[in-house]
């Protein structure tokens, strides 16, 4: 059975409302964001082998990014700046020692992206 990917979204919303309870605050603050990305990566990942791109281990999310970010619709192309956002917002959550900002905005701008890249993608299958 192939793994729905979107599960992941469902991870991050979880740890997310559960981050005063459920181990370290910020670490599940910080696996939010990083889960909330790889839901959406994973999803359009999914979605842009369907249309025919060929991904390779090397530079793949880039790949995957820049196929939403230059496709004909306003839909695909609002794919493509939410994937930028979002792992953004991932490589600071995931490689830096201290986030800059508002971490709690953060994971919210990332749950809510990455939802919306999901929806999105669903309307265009």
């Amino acid at each position: 059975m192939t793994f729905d990917w979107a599960e992941y979204l469902t991870l991050a919303e979880a740890l997310y409302a559960n981050r005063k309870t459920f181990s370290n605050e910020e670490a599940c603050t910080r696996s939010a964001i990083s889960r909330a990305y790889y839901a959406a990566y994973l999803v359009a990942s999914q979605k842009a082998k369907t249309d025919g791109i060929v991904l390779t281990n090397r530079e793949q999310h880039k790949a995957v990014r820049r196929h939403f970010a230059n496709g004909t619709d306003q839909d695909r192309q609002s794919i493509g700046s939410w994937l930028d956002r979002l792992q953004d917002n991932r490589l600071q959550a995931d490689y830096t020692d201290e986030i800059t900002g508002n971490i709690d905005s953060m994971t919210q701008v990332s749950l809510q992206g990455a939802k919306k890249v999901i929806e999105t993608i669903k309307r265009l299958t």
